[in-house]
């Protein structure tokens, strides 16, 4: 029974990737081969962070002669990035799948079905894992040198820092759910605001990476004897990295031992987490006119209830937004700062002075990319979108209400983003307007373009909706795209301000990209609204 649920778990993972919902046939090997290159990319360009972080500070451990300290705290960074890259998905990969009713009815224990569901954020875990831990191991073999049965282990310390990420992310969702279950009000907002914590914490410890790591190479002697006499484990750790096979077996079956323990605290109120639903007061019937809604205001209301509902939904589809206004704000208080900086480049690069609005609009464009609200939404209908078909209202209208919400949402975000952006970098007023309509301009291509995907490449055999948000096509397809868009933005942004003026070049972009988004608009209401009043 277990192997089959596992087996059930990675063949939805797998299918997300490489088979075809319109066709149910795998795509083509160079569809597959050109998406694994994609990942691999993504993989290895964080991986050089990381490798570059291990070179700088390996040697310095070294000289000290703390090697196994270098291992251990690379191998609790490595741990902390997986535990924060599997915050987003695991709560709703555990208990909010959309097969729970069907899962539930079978005589299966709980312990076997949170197992088999563990199983892929065990992959998650181990990808994480990896980017930071081969860079690391890579690094101290070139800058020191590392005996074969060291490199032997230090892989195998992969798949075991990877469990141990995984059982204190699945201890973190288990925290999450216990809290949405005791408290009043939307779960979904309550697992977004502790998730938007751990981002905080993430932000904020990243960028004082090399302050806090420069700071432990001084004084390494003080925390290596802390480590040892109270983070017994982590010295463990760093001497199993080494080559030392006892204290490798030690911390393998601590890390194991921690993911038992977790598996089975977990295990015994999995069930009262999945079903339990708090009564509701009744709402007293109370008579009167009854007033009717416009058809877009309900449509309207009924997405962003759906958006609101799934933090899986606003955390990777809308935490930009968030990103976009702490980022203004950082500008904003940083003014003087930043300015200083400007007026030092372009002492010696006078065209970035002048194409400074151009280069503003591009960093907000290139935050905006990432809220891709509108890629997965017809997705996100699934089974049920026989429901929205079936009622009295046009196709288009539906689809309208999906582009409504990105632009709203984006919208709102981008404008305030802009204006704190204008008041920061003291941009003249035509500058900030046409920065700020630039802005917004991307803000409704993005829309647009992302449904279109949608419409093109739904995906609505899904049990958890985690799979169309962050493994579907649309999605991945309209924030590269996005992405490249704004590249190309500012790098002909850059050429043209020189010959043509940072005015010009802005109000042209924004006819471009009006002229792209009716041009797509239009597809979506004629040919798109055919296409979606047939999906299946």
């Amino acid at each position: 029974m277990l192997k089959a649920l596992i087996k059930k778990e990675l063949s939805e993972l797998a299918a997300a990737y490489f088979i075809s919902k319109k066709t149910g046939k795998k795509h083509s090997w160079e569809g597959c081969l050109g998406l694994m290159l994609l990942l691999a990319c993504a993989a290895v360009s964080m991986g050089f962070a990381f490798f570059g972080m291990g070179m700088l500070f390996s040697f310095g451990f070294a000289e000290q002669g703390l090697n196994w300290l270098y291992y251990a705290m690379m191998g609790m960074i490595a741990v902390f990035f997986a535990l924060i890259g599997e915050a987003f998905a695991v709560y709703s990969m555990l208990y909010k799948p959309k097969d729970n009713d069907l899962i539930l009815s079978m005589p299966i224990p709980p312990r076997y079905i949170l197992l088999a569901r563990m199983s892929t954020l065990y992959l998650m875990s181990v990808l994480f894992t990896a980017v930071v831990f081969i860079p690391a191991m890579i690094a101290y073999r070139i800058s020191v040198g590392s005996a074969a049965l060291s490199v032997i282990f230090c892989f195998i310390l992969i798949f075991v820092l990877a469990l141990i990420a995984l059982a204190l992310a699945c201890l973190l969702g288990w925290l999450v759910a216990l809290v949405a279950s005791k408290l009043k009000g939307n779960k979904a907002v309550i697992s977004v605001l502790v998730s938007v914590a751990l981002m905080t914490v993430y932000y904020v410890a990243y960028f004082r990476m090399n302050k806090l790591l420069n700071s432990a190479v001084e004084n390494a002697e003080a925390i290596s004897g802390f480590i040892k006499t109270r983070l017994i484990p982590l010295h463990h750790l760093g001497l199993a990295a080494l080559g030392s096979p006892l204290y490798m077996l030690l911390f393998t079956l601590g890390g194991v031992a921690l993911f038992v323990l977790v598996w089975l605290v977990l295990s015994k109120n999995f069930i009262g987490l999945v079903t339990n639903e708090k009564q509701r007061a009744r709402a007293a019937l109370r008579g009167g006119e009854i007033k009717a809604g416009s058809v877009m205001g309900s449509l309207l209301s009924r997405e962003f209830r759906h958006f609101t509902s799934s933090a899986a939904y606003m955390l990777n589809c809308g935490f930009g937004a968030i990103m976009l206004l702490a980022a203004a704000v950082l500008v904003l208080v940083k003014s003087e700062t930043i300015l200083a900086a400007i007026e030092g480049i372009t002492a010696s690069v006078p065209m970035m002075g002048a194409a400074l609005p151009c280069l503003a609009a591009a960093a907000l464009m290139l935050t905006v990319a990432t809220n891709c609200i509108s890629a997965p939404s017809v997705s996100l209908e699934g089974a049920n979108i026989w429901i929205v078909q079936s009622m009295p209202v046009e196709a288009r209208s539906v689809l309208e209400a999906k582009i409504l919400l990105h632009a709203i949402i984006n919208g709102a975000a981008a404008l305030i983003a802009c204006v704190l952006f204008s008041a920061g970098l003291r941009l003249s007023a035509l500058d900030a307007v046409l920065m700020t309509l630039c802005v917004l301009g991307f803000v409704l291509l993005t829309a647009v373009y992302g449904l279109m995907i949608n419409i093109k490449k739904p995906r609505l055999d899904w049990t958890n909706e985690t799979v169309p948000i962050k493994q579907g096509a649309s999605v991945a397809i309209s924030m590269f795209s996005g992405w490249g868009f704004v590249l190309l933005f500012g790098a002909t942004g850059l050429a043209a301000c020189v010959f043509a003026g940072v005015q010009v070049f802005l109000a042209v972009m924004l006819v471009v990209e009006l002229g792209a988004a009716l041009l797509i608009y239009r597809w979506i209401t004629t040919r798109g609204a055919q296409i979606f009043a047939t999906l299946q």
